[in-house]
């Protein structure tokens, strides 16, 4: 947080009902200074932004709330949740590996969607679970709009189960297992908590159809008609439908977590809580069932004389707001990988022009074909990768074999020279070695003593003639030289009076000897 004691508002609402809590976050936390609950008006259509933008607006000035700055969440209902597992790695790498799995799970392509993910806190090890989120566009459009009519303007868009399981977890029922009902008009967000994490949610389309705020939501009675054979059997109750969603959820968890125990139930929410329901879980599962309450840190009773329970996910979202940035949603500002940042930021003043120009058939037309063009752009960009690998394993692959013929090239055997140069050599009359010296790669050094000058050349002269048979390329065999000779410097011999004079002769292969600077092997 750079900004300290500023007031925030965090709003939650359903078909019935509109929440709202005026918290203040510093240094110290987060303290709540106003909590308001307040009954949808007649003729508000929740689904309408522009009529809820305009009740919100009148809510908050009747109850003199000026914060502006707003933090909201979206149901579960509305949003593809699943629980993964990956390596551990940075904000980037693992944004990138939510984005290529979560692609192969979504009914609809992940750029109609805002992803994020939630990293669950205390994992060990070299890998960690990750909470993956899809909500579609338009529902995240939906909230921008109703805010933006209302006068305000959208902080953070997060998850509504998510915000609850911060609530409950604020509360101080950490250990264990805990399931959390939170009861709506029209549907119920069931979610499991194992040791302050949440393991397991679901949304399921059941209610205890509490009685109407308003009068003129009541129905009139149905007209009389002779029933049908089957309506006189025995109806099962909007609480009994609860009670078995609850337990289908309860089984569901159970199949990655075998005999769990559960050890309390938390019911919450708009639909009904009351001691009656509590009473019916309890009896039902066997296990403790109170209704939410909020932490005591929070002092409730100074800043609202209702129960609690209603404002769960309201509650969860500022405390939800403290937490590590990698430890919850953020559907307005999804951890996304920086090549998709990028990419996003480009395509900014495009997105624009590219509304205005659809509303023009034509444009239709032209973004298909744009489309299949860029698949055949892909396509062959991913065949020149392809070819690029192909061709740096060949470049790779020649390499080798070059430094394996330069090795080939260089091993020289000179038992086998040697044989050939001595079937050359002059005779013991004219002259004999006294000194031979092999040097690497191919070159030896014969050291004479001779009777006369001539006999230094004329053994150059002989080891030049040298000649072996090797097959050639067109499969023939072609005669080739073996060697090139290079003839020192005569000096006398002052060691020996019959063999007057010293000299050197240089012998190398052919193949290895180098033209050195100045002269040329001959």
């Amino acid at each position: 947080m750079t900004i300290f004691d500023r007031p925030v508002l965090c709003i939650d609402w359903d078909e019935r009902s509109l929440r709202v809590i005026e918290a203040a976050f510093s240094r110290a936390g987060v303290r709540l200074r106003k909590a308001v609950h307040v009954p949808l008006g007649p003729g508000v259509n929740v689904r309408d932004p522009a009529s809820m933008g305009d009740f919100l607006n009148r809510t908050l000035r009747e109850h003199r709330i000026r914060a502006k700055q707003v933090l909201i969440d979206v149901p579960r209902q509305d949003v593809i949740l699943n629980l993964i597992t990956l390596p551990k790695g940075t904000r980037d790498e693992l944004a990138a590996m939510v984005h290529v799995q979560i692609a192969k799970e979504l009914p609809f392509s992940k750029d109609q969607a805002a992803i994020d993910f939630a990293v669950v806190p205390g994992n060990g090890g070299t890998s960690c679970d990750v909470w993956v989120a899809a909500v579609r566009t338009h529902v995240i459009e939906y909230y921008e709009q109703t805010l933006e009519a209302a006068g305000l303007t959208a902080e953070r868009i997060g998850l509504r189960s998510y915000a609850s399981q911060a609530a409950v977890v604020e509360g101080g029922d950490v250990a264990g297992r805990t399931v959390l009902v939170d009861i709506g008009p029209s549907m119920t967000e069931i979610s499991v908590i194992r040791d302050a994490r949440l393991v397991y949610s679901r949304a399921a389309s059941v209610t205890i159809m509490p009685e109407p705020a308003h009068p003129e939501e009541r129905r009139p009675p149905p007209e009389q008609t002779i029933p049908l054979a089957d309506d006189f059997l025995p109806k099962q109750g909007p609480l009994d439908g609860l009670l078995i969603e609850v337990s289908r959820t309860i089984q569901a968890y159970r199949a990655s977590d075998a005999g769990a125990r559960i050890d309390r139930i938390i019911l919450s929410g708009t639909g009904g809580a009351d001691e009656r329901v509590r009473a019916a879980f309890e009896s039902r599962f066997g296990s403790p069932t109170r209704v939410f309450e909020a932490s005591p840190a929070v002092n409730w009773k100074r800043i609202a004389d209702v129960s609690a329970a209603p404002f769960v996910a309201a509650i969860g979202l500022t405390y939800n707001h403290l937490a590590d940035e990698m430890e919850r949603f953020d559907f307005l500002h999804p951890k996304e990988p920086e090549a998709e940042r990028k990419e996003r930021a480009k395509r900014r003043p495009l997105v624009a022009l590219t509304a205005a120009l659809f509303l023009a058939a034509g444009v239709v037309m032209a973004i298909q074909m744009f489309r299949q063009e860029q698949k055949k752009i892909d396509a062959v960009a991913e065949e020149r990768q392809q070819i690029e690998r192909q061709v740096k394993e060949y470049a790779d692959l020649e390499k080798k074999h070059a430094d394996l013929r330069e090795w080939m090239r260089k091993n020289v055997v000179w038992i086998d020279k040697l044989k050939l140069v001595a079937e050359h050599f002059v005779s013991n009359e004219k002259g004999y070695i006294t000194e031979m010296e092999i040097k690497d790669p191919g070159e030896m050094v014969i050291s004479l003593a001779s009777t006369d000058m001539s006999v230094g050349p004329q053994l150059a002269e002989q080891i030049r003639q040298i000649t072996t048979s090797q097959p050639a390329s067109d499969g023939k065999v072609s005669t080739v030289t073996e060697f090139v000779t290079e003839v020192g410097k005569v000096r006398p011999n002052v060691k020996d009076p019959k063999y007057r004079f010293t000299d050197t002769v240089t012998v190398r292969v052919k193949s290895l000897a180098t033209t050195k600077k100045g002269r040329s092997p001959r």
